[in-house]
């Protein structure tokens, strides 16, 4: 899903309901996300993305999803790693991450969670998979043996 050589996609899309209702607190929380930080890299964005399914008459349909879009920079095979950009786009990462969870424990919702269209874990009523703490984020800390960035 990266648009470029020098970019890859963090997708986090909500699971089922897509009400405006639901959309404030995401919102709210990304302004506030907005405001409090200073970002690496191009900040979070809501964005739709069109998911397709086989309805049961066989025809292929579309809908829209909610969705909250965040750019990385890529890491190209054998580069020698900014570790400076790399920190801060970590705590891009983890900022985007904390503010999904609150919305998903007060919307008692579902986030799944993509880089450039693969799954890497989920966010749901709250708890963030193991997949994303350890596999993702804690994995970057290592990487880049800072420690705990927050």
């Amino acid at each position: 899903m990266g648009n470029a050589m020098n970019e890859q996609n963090l997708l986090a899309i909500a699971v089922g309901s897509r009400s405006k209702e639901s959309q404030a607190p995401i919102s709210d929380c990304l302004a506030k996300l907005l405001d409090d930080e200073r970002w690496s890299v191009s900040p979070p964005k809501i964005v739709s993305v069109a998911e397709e399914f086989e309805s049961e008459d066989r025809s292929i349909s579309t809908h829209d999803l909610l969705a909250v879009q965040l750019t990385l920079p890529a890491i190209g095979i054998g580069a020698k790693i900014d570790e400076v950009a790399e920190g801060a786009a970590l705590k891009d990462v983890e900022a985007l991450v904390r503010c999904l969870a609150q919305v998903s424990k007060v919307l008692n919702a579902e986030w799944e969670i993509e880089l450039d269209g693969g799954g890497i874990g989920s966010i749901v009523k709250g708890e963030i998979s193991k997949s994303i703490k350890i596999g993702l984020l804690e994995e970057w800390r290592r990487y880049l043996g800072s420690g705990d960035l927050r």
